[in-house]
């Protein structure tokens, strides 16, 4: 190549520059490059030989930065490679779009293209703002949603109110079902309002009651008391089957409340049995009335409803106090004598073997072994076909009038046995009977009945068994 004298040329696209490099000994063995003579900065470059098949490398002439850098062959032909020039980042320039005039002959006002590249922070900006957006949607939509059902429930409660006041309506207008007897006539006394006031008897209107089955009043005395008053609750409950229990006031107490508001929710009566479980025969009338009436508002102030009967304690009472008290007194005629035997299986054996219908049943609530005989004793009635009622059912499905001044032993489907305020016992299923008898005996029968009751028929016993007495006599 030394020698030949290259020539430039030119075209539109590039220029292309043609370096003649003369090799020259020197003592280093290095070699003369020489730059584009043109450029300014064109000068000889000495560099060190890196190996006899050195290749010229031309950067492009445009940029300032080109010059020839010779490179380390990769094969033993040299080529040429040009690099491309590193090129400075350059703001975007904002054309102005040419605007036809309009007719006045003024120019229209340009408008600028908007550049299409967006800055780092224009995006983060832009993203903030989605997420606002997007965050205020989601309030916006769950307050609406929190509206809107807010609204429908409250349309569901005044629906719910509406079908409760008509349930109401209709329960009030209708009657506690019973199916008549062929033989018996149906109940005359008023129909209890499904909503009684404090003075109303206890009776459940919607308790199926059939007229013409036996039926009996399990009676429960002294309590309320937890554990085993709850648990004769729990018997009741389980088998659909109600009791009377008769309180003594001081043993309602505001934790032993909620036992006779669920005495009265299972439909079961709530009687009075005076304030100390005093008895009414020793006291004078105005301590006996005393103790009545601190019983009732005790139960008042628990069920917002007063007792309707008294059970004087111990059974006892005297006519004067029977005169000035204004409800019934009621007694019984199964008494089980739990008090006396606290044996489950003797209360069961007492009241199973001796019940009939029509019996009001003594039992205590205050007795664990009471409450255990109940669990056999209630659902074994119920199996022998007895309906287990209160005693306000009692008098009402059997037609029995509750007068005042009136001990109340049994209602039998014939008739009461009671005591008048007048000391006088009535049976009227006893008198029925005996009228019939009456008309059937003879006189002469009862002469022997006489003749059985003579005091001598008893001395003939002595007679055989003491000669010596005899002789005596004689």
């Amino acid at each position: 190549m030394q020698g030949e004298e290259p020539s430039a040329t030119k075209n539109k696209s590039r220029t292309v520059v043609t370096v003649t490099v003369k090799k020259k000994q020197n003592p280093a063995g290095s070699e003369l490059v020489r730059k584009k003579p043109s450029s300014p900065e064109a000068q000889l470059v000495r560099k060190k030989p890196s190996s006899p098949e050195a290749e010229l490398v031309r950067k492009k002439p445009s940029s300032p930065e080109a010059e020839l850098v010779r490179k380390k062959p990769s094969s033993p032909e040299t080529e040429l490679v040009r690099k491309k020039p590193v090129i400075p980042e350059k703001e975007p320039i904002k054309k102005k779009i040419p605007v036809p005039e309009t007719h006045s002959g003024k120019p229209a006002v340009t408008a600028e293209k908007k550049s299409t590249t967006t800055t780092p922070k224009k995006k983060k900006y832009r993203l903030k703002k989605n997420v606002k957006s997007t965050l205020l949607g989601l309030c916006v939509v769950g307050i609406f949603g929190g509206v809107v059902a807010v609204w429908a429930s409250y349309r569901n409660t005044l629906k719910n109110e509406e079908a409760v006041a008509a349930a109401m309506e209709a329960t009030a207008e209708t009657e506690p079902e019973i199916t008549e007897a062929p033989t018996t006539e149906e109940p005359t006394t008023e129909e209890p309002t499904t909503e009684p006031d404090e003075n109303a008897a206890f009776i459940d209107p919607h308790y199926k009651i059939d007229i013409s089955k036996p039926m009996v009043a399990l009676t429960y005395d002294d309590g309320p008391l937890s554990g085993s008053t709850d648990e004769i609750l729990d018997i009741l409950e389980r088998y659909h089957a109600h009791a009377t229990f008769f309180v003594v006031g001081e043993m309602v107490t505001p934790e032993t409340r909620k036992i006779l508001q669920r005495e009265v929710k299972l439909g079961c009566e709530v009687g009075n049995h005076t304030w100390s479980h005093q008895s009414l025969k020793d006291s004078s009338i105005e301590d006996a009335l005393e103790e009545i009436k601190k019983c009732d508002d005790a139960v008042y102030k628990a069920i917002k409803r007063y007792p309707q009967h008294v059970r004087p304690p111990y059974g006892e009472y005297s006519e004067e106090i029977q005169k000035e008290e204004e409800r019934s007194f009621i007694y019984w005629s199964l008494d089980t004598n739990d008090w006396k035997w606290l044996d489950s299986q003797k209360d069961y054996e007492v009241l199973m073997e001796n019940v009939s219908d029509g019996d009001i049943i003594l039992m205590h609530d205050i007795h664990p072994e009471s409450a255990l005989a109940s669990e056999r004793i209630i659902p074994d009635l119920l199996d022998e076909g007895y309906q287990l009622v209160t005693v306000s059912e009692l008098m009402y499905y059997r037609n029995f009038e509750d007068k005042d001044d009136i001990v109340l032993f049994d209602v039998h489907p014939n008739g009461a046995y009671y005591q008048d305020a007048e000391g006088n016992y009535i049976d009227e299923d006893a008198e029925e009977t005996i009228a019939e008898e009456e008309y059937v005996d003879d006189e002469e029968y009862t002469d022997d009945e006489e003749y059985t009751d003579d005091e001598e028929y008893t001395d003939d016993e002595e007679y055989v068994d003491d000669e010596e007495y005899i002789n005596e006599e004689e």
